[in-house]
C-alpha cells in the first residue's frame, strides 16, 4: 500500500469516504425513526440522502483533504474534516429551502453530521495506525542501533531511559547474571541470562551490548567481556562507580571497553606525587614515543611540566604524527629523534646532549 501512487491512495481514500457517508446517513435514521417505519422513512426520503452523500463528497474533493500525507496528518486535519462536513451539510440544507425534493428531517441531517465526522476521523485514524505499524516504526528501525543492556539494576534502567530519549538507538532486551530477576521484564522488555543474550543474537544481530554494572568487581567485569567477546558484537561501557558519583548513568557516559577491563589483574594507580617528582622541570627522554604505550606516556608527561621531551622512535611516520601531535598540546620544547634504542651510540649521544634525567622505556624491545 505505502508504494502506491498517491492518486491510487486518493481514489482508495475517496471510496471508503463515500461508503462511510452513506452508512452515517443510513444510521442517522435508524436513530431518528422507530424500526417499524425505518424502511418508508428512508424511501420518502431518499433522493434527499443519497443527494446529501453526494454533497458531502463533493466538498471534501474540493477540500484539499485527499493532497494531504495522512502519516504526517496533525490537529489540522481535524479541522479540516469539520469545515468540510459543515460546509458540506450547510449547502445541503440551503438546496432543500429551494428544491421541495430534497427535504430531510433537520434531526437526521444533525445525526448524519455528527455521524459523518466521527467516521471520516476514526478511518483516518486506524489507516494512520496501520500506516505506522507496518511501514514507519520498520523504516525506522532499520536505521537504529540494536543494542542490549548487560544490568538491569539502577544503572541499566537509567541508561535505558536516556538511550529512549536519544532516540538512536532500539534496546532488544536486558541481560542479567542474577538468576532471580532472569525472565522478568522491566520496561517492558525482557530480562535474560547470557545464554538467552546469545539465542536473541543468533536470531536478530545486534549492533552492540553496552555494560551497565559499573560496581561489579574487576574480575567480574573481565569474564563477562571475555564472554561478550565470544559474541562478535561491539561493546560499550559505563564508567566505574567513582565515576558515576557526579551524575546518573546516561548516554554520553558510555566508553569504548579500557584494555584495563581486559587485564588479567586490577589495573596499577599511577603514583602522582613520584611521576610529578621525576617529571617536574626535568628533562625527559621516551623511547618507543610513537607507540601507543609510548604516545600516552608522553601526553601524561606534559601535564607535569618537564623542561623538555626527547622523542625516540624507529618508524619515521609515527615520530612526525606524535611531533604533531604533542606540539598541538604543549609549548614545553620537544626533540625528535628518528632511531633505535638498541643503537648504544645514538643513546648515549642523547643522553649526554640534552642531560636527560629521566628515562621512560616504552619501546618494543
Amino acid at each position: 500500500m505505502s508504494d502506491l501512487p498517491r492518486s491510487v491512495k486518493a481514489v482508495f481514500l475517496l471510496v471508503v469516504d463515500s461508503v462511510v457517508l452513506g452508512f452515517s446517513i443510513l444510521l442517522a435514521f435508524a436513530v431518528r425513526f422507530d424500526p417499524a417505519s425505518l424502511v418508508d422513512q428512508f424511501r420518502i426520503f431518499s433522493v434527499g440522502a443519497w443527494v446529501l452523500a453526494a454533497v458531502q463528497l463533493l466538498t471534501l474533493l474540493t477540500s484539499g483533504l485527499y493532497r494531504s500525507v495522512l502519516r504526517h496528518a496533525s490537529s489540522e486535519l481535524l479541522g479540516l474534516l469539520l469545515r468540510s462536513v459543515l460546509l458540506g451539510a450547510g449547502i445541503f440544507a440551503i438546496m432543500t429551502l429551494i428544491l421541495d425534493v430534497l427535504r430531510m428531517p433537520r434531526s437526521v441531517l444533525v445525526i448524519s453530521v455528527a455521524f459523518s465526522f466521527l467516521g471520516l476521523l476514526s478511518i483516518r485514524l486506524m489507516i494512520r495506525w496501520v500506516v505506522r505499524l507496518h511501514v514507519v516504526e520498520p523504516q525506522q528501525m532499520e536505521n537504529l542501533q540494536r543494542v542490549a543492556i548487560y544490568g538491569a539494576g539502577s544503572a541499566g534502567l537509567q541508561l535505558y531511559e536516556s538511550l529512549r530519549q536519544e532516540g538512536s538507538y532500539h534496546v532488544s532486551a536486558f541481560v542479567d547474571d542474577n538468576p532471580r530477576l532472569q525472565g522478568g521484564v522491566v520496561r517492558g522488555k525482557s530480562i535474560l541470562s547470557f545464554a538467552g543474550l546469545q539465542t536473541l543474537h543468533t536470531n536478530n544481530p545486534l549492533d552492540s551490548v553496552l555494560l551497565a554494572l559499573p560496581r561489579v568487581k574487576h574480575e567480574q567485569r573481565k569474564n563477562i567481556l571475555q564472554q561478550i567477546r565470544l559474541l562478535k558484537v561491539g561493546v560499550r561501557v559505563l564508567p566505574t562507580a567513582d565515576q558515576l558519583m557526579r551524575g546518573t548513568a546516561d548516554a554520553s557516559q558510555l566508553q569504548e571497553v579500557d584494555i584495563a577491563d581486559l587485564l588479567g589483574r586490577d589495573e596499577i594507580i599511577p603514583d602522582k606525587k613520584l611521576l610529578y617528582q621525576d617529571i617536574k622541570g626535568r628533562n625527559i627522554l621516551v623511547t618507543g614515543a610513537g607507540g601507543s604505550i609510548g604516545s600516552e606516556l608522553c601526553h601524561e608527561i606534559l601535564r607535569d611540566s618537564p623542561r623538555i621531551l626527547v622523542l625516540l622512535e624507529l618508524n619515521e611516520f609515527a615520530l612526525y604524527h606524535a611531533e604533531n601531535s604533542f606540539r598541538r598540546l604543549s609549548s614545553i620544547p620537544i626533540v625528535p629523534c628518528l632511531g633505535s634504542v638498541c643503537d648504544t651510540g645514538l643513546v648515549q649521544n642523547l643522553l649526554s646532549e640534552h642531560k636527560i634525567e629521566t628515562v621512560y622505556h616504552a619501546a618494543a624491545y
